[in-house]
Formats: structure tokens, sequence, C-alpha cells
């Protein structure tokens, strides 16, 4: 593996360098005094060569640079390596398994490995700036007058259950006001847990009258 990942740098450097000095060269060569037929047939020739590397990088490489792609696949084959040092303390790991692991091992160096590797850390990124921009959306959102005073009155009734340990309490408000949680699966939240989910189900639904009530009830708070 080691002498493939030399040679893939090497060879792509090569490659790369070759190119740089061939269109360099006609580049050059088109801005000389010549006929112009020639210099046609060279100008020709440097979109060539331009297009060919342009495809080369997004078909082949999909605009990955070398550097990038051998972590990748290092990143990957390390992954591998710790499943077979842990699969190497099973006593039952025999010939056929480890003839299995040895393959994953290899085809988690290759090219097609590495660039899986990189779109699936693309995709998870990609994912994160979604949340990310949907928190910093909500955060940001303007709040009428009734709305701050509403989520201000139930926020300090959250406050004081929490600061007054009564996760009882905090617990069946919960219940009640998300559908995703039962009394059985309250009881295994904590205390900060519980407020934590209560203060990001207000954030939500700070801006709908009804939902706004239900706060209210399941949590005793009146209407000033």
């Amino acid at each position: 593996y080691r002498q493939f990942e030399i040679q893939f740098s090497s060879t792509r450097a090569g490659t790369a360098t070759a190119g740089d000095v061939t269109e360099l060269a006609l580049g050059f060569a088109t801005t000389v005094s010549m006929p112009t037929r020639v210099q046609s047939i060279l100008g020709a020739a440097l979109t060539g060569v331009k297009g060919s590397r342009l495809s080369l990088e997004k078909n082949f490489f999909r605009e990955r640079t070398t550097e990038a792609l051998i972590a990748a696949m290092q990143a990957a084959r390390e992954g591998v390596r710790e499943e077979i040092l842990e699969r190497l303390r099973n006593p039952d790991y025999g010939l056929y398994e480890a003839r299995v692991d040895l393959t994953r091992l290899f085809y988690a160096g290759t090219l097609q490995s590495a660039l899986q590797v990189l779109n699936e850390e693309a995709t998870e990124q990609a994912a994160r700036e979604r949340e990310s921009a949907a928190e910093a959306h909500r955060v940001l959102r303007v709040y009428t007058a009734e709305q701050y005073l509403n989520a201000r009155q139930i926020r300090a009734r959250i406050d004081s259950l929490f600061n007054e340990g009564d996760v009882e309490a905090l617990r069946a408000a919960l219940v009640a006001l998300d559908e995703d949680v039962d009394q059985a699966a309250a009881q295994g939240l904590t205390l900060e847990q519980v407020y934590d989910r209560l203060l990001e189900i207000l954030g939500e639904r700070v801006d709908d009258p009804e939902q706004i009530q239900q706060f209210r009830n399941a949590l005793g708070v009146d209407q000033n």
C-alpha cells in the first residue's frame, strides 16, 4: 500500500506538471508571430489539453487534492485495521474471516474508497450546516410582544421548578407536551434532560397560541 501511495502521489504530480508545461508551451506558441492557420491549430490544441485535464480532475479525481485523497485512504484503512485487531481477540476467528478482512483492508486503500469517505464527510458537513442554519433561524426570529411575554412567563415557571428540583412536575409537563415521550420514558430522563427538552419545545412552539396554552396548562402558569 505504501508503494501505491507514493506512486499515486508522484504520478499525479508528474502528470500535473507535464500538463502545466504543455499548456505554457502551447500558450506561448500561439502568441508568437506565425501564420494564422498554425496559430489556430495550436490554439485548438491548447483548448483540448485544458479540457482533458479538467475532465480528468472532475470525473476521475472528483476535483480532490492528492493530500485529501491519501488522507481519506489512510483513515479508511485505519478504521478497518482497528476492526481487524478487535476481531483477532476472538478465538473463533478463522482463515475465512481473515481473508475477508484482508480484502476489506485492500479496498479501503483504493481511490474509490477515498472518494466515498470524502463524499460521506461532505454529506455530514452539509447536514450539520443545515442544522446550524435552522437553529440560527429559530434564534433570530422576531417575536411579538405577546409571544415574548408568554415565553418569559413559561420560562420563569420552568426555571423555578428546575431550581426547586421538582423533577416529577417537569416530567409530567414533558409527557403532556411531547407526544414522543410517555411516562416510562420520562422516568428515565434526568432533571437536566427534562429541563433542556422543555426549553427546546418552548422555542419551537412560542409562536403558536394553542401550543402556548398547552404549556400554560401543563405547567400551571396563569394567563396575566
